[in-house]
Formats: C-alpha cells, sequence, structure tokens
C-alpha cells in the first residue's frame, strides 16, 4: 500500500466509532507515515 491509500485508509478509520483504537493500528502499522 503506498502512502496516499494507506493516509486514506487511516483517514477513513480515525473517524470510525473507535477513534483511539483505530489510530493506534494505523500508527502501529506504518509508523514513518504521518497523517
Amino acid at each position: 500500500m503506498d502512502n496516499q491509500n494507506f493516509k486514506i485508509f487511516c483517514n477513513n478509520n480515525i473517524y470510525g466509532a473507535n477513534t483511539k483504537k483505530y489510530y493506534n493500528k494505523c500508527v502501529a502499522k506504518a509508523p514513518e507515515i504521518r497523517i
């Protein structure tokens, strides 16, 4: 997954019901990517 698609995936999840949970998953998968 390239950075742009990864950011879109993370942003979609961040605005889900469990904000912190999804955000942490995204950060854990690619800590070098800053959203």
